[in-house]
C-alpha cells in the first residue's frame, strides 16, 4: 500500500498541472476586459468630462453703480487761522440735510453719500477759545464773482449732485452774510428772510419785523435796535407776508408800521400806489433776500394788527 506505482504518481502530477494551467488562462481572461477599458480610458474619460462640464452662471457684479454723489471744496475764513467748523448741505426744497466736521485749521472738505438734488452749502463754527459758535459762511454767488467789493449777491448757489460724480470746487469763502442757521438735532430744517430797514426820517427807531405765515395764520419776529439797518429772521418754510412795526421808548407795539409791499420794489415814489403787501415764499435750508418793509406811506388798514 506504501509503494505507489511511478505511474500513477506522474498521472497525479499530470493532472495538477493542468488544473494550475487552466487557473491561470481563466484569470487572463478575466483581466483582459480591464486592461481594454484601461487602454481606451483616455478617450473615454475625456469625452465623459466634456459632456458633463457645467455652463457658467453670471454672477452679478460685487461693485454696483454708486447712487449717490460728492461734494469737495476748499474753506476760508476771514483771519489768520480756519476754525473747526460744522458744514452743511441742505438738499433743496426739503428737511434733508447732510453734515461733516472738520478740525482746526483744515482747509478742505468732502461730503459723501449724497442723494441726487440740489444742495445749499453752509459752515458754521463750532467754537472754541479763538471762535464763536455759530458764524456761519457759505458757497454764494459772491464766492463765484471774486469776492470783490462789487460783488454783492450773497444768495446761495444751488450745487447740483448726480449719482457716481463729484461737485469740485464748492468753496465756502462767503462769511458774514445771512444765512439759514444751523439745524438742530430732531427739529425741523429751517429759512429765513433778510431785508434792510429804513424810516420816513434821519433816524431808523427799534422795530419789531414780523412774519405772518399765510398757511396757518402763525407769526414769527424778531426786535431791531435804534439805527438797525439790515435784519434776519429764521423761519419755517412756508408763505408770508412781512411788517416792520415802530417799538416806543418802553419796547412796546405801537400802530406805525411799514410793510415789504409792492410799492417797495417799485422805488415807493409818489406814483406807486398799489401797497399790497407781497407774498414771500421761504424754503427749508435757503435765505430769501431784499425783504425790504419799507412802506410807511400805505393807508390805514392796509396791514395786520400788530401781534400781542
Amino acid at each position: 500500500m506504501k509503494n505507489f506505482p511511478i505511474t500513477f504518481i506522474f498521472l497525479v502530477f499530470f493532472v495538477l498541472v493542468l488544473v494550475a494551467c487552466q487557473a491561470q488562462g481563466d484569470a487572463s481572461i478575466q483581466s483582459s476586459p480591464t486592461s481594454i477599458m484601461a487602454s481606451s480610458s483616455p478617450t473615454l474619460t475625456q469625452n465623459a468630462v466634456s459632456t458633463t462640464e457645467p455652463t457658467p452662471t453670471p454672477v452679478p457684479s460685487s461693485n454696483p453703480l454708486p447712487q449717490t454723489g460728492i461734494i469737495t471744496g476748499d474753506i476760508g475764513y476771514p483771519s489768520e487761522s480756519v476754525p473747526a467748523m460744522h458744514i452743511v448741505a441742505f438738499l433743496f426744497g426739503t428737511d434733508t440735510y447732510y453734515t461733516v466736521d472738520t478740525e482746526l485749521n483744515q482747509t478742505s472738505y468732502q461730503l459723501d453719500g449724497l442723494p441726487e438734488g440740489e444742495y445749499h452749502v453752509v459752515a458754521y463754527t463750532s467754537g472754541s477759545d479763538s471762535f464763536p459758535a455759530g458764524l456761519s459762511g457759505g458757497y454764494t454767488q459772491a464766492v463765484l464773482c471774486g469776492m470783490q467789493e462789487t460783488c454783492t449777491d450773497h444768495s446761495l448757489v444751488d450745487v447740483k449732485v448726480s449719482a457716481g460724480q463729484t461737485t469740485k470746487n464748492v468753496n465756502i469763502f462767503g462769511w458774514l452774510v445771512p444765512l439759514p442757521p444751523m439745524p438742530q438735532a430732531g427739529q425741523p430744517v429751517q429759512g429765513a428772510i433778510t431785508g434792510r430797514l429804513s424810516y420816513p426820517s434821519e433816524f431808523i427807531p427799534p422795530e419789531r419785523v414780523v412774519a405772518f405765515r399765510l398757511e396757518d395764520g402763525e407769526t414769527y419776529g424778531i426786535d431791531t435796535q435804534m439805527n438797525q439797518g439790515q435784519y434776519t429772521l429764521s423761519l419755517p418754510a412756508g408763505t408770508y407776508h412781512v411788517v416792520a412795526y415802530v417799538r416806543d421808548n418802553e419796547g412796546k407795539l405801537t400802530g406805525y408800521a411799514g410793510g415789504y409791499t409792492q410799492a417797495v420794489p417799485c422805488g415807493l415814489s409818489v406814483d406807486c400806489t398799489n401797497h399790497d403787501l407781497i407774498d414771500v415764499v421761504v424754503e427749508q435750508g435757503s435765505v430769501t433776500y431784499a425783504v425790504n418793509p419799507g412802506d410807511f406811506y400805505a393807508p390805514e388798514g392796509a396791514f395786520p394788527p400788530p401781534p400781542e
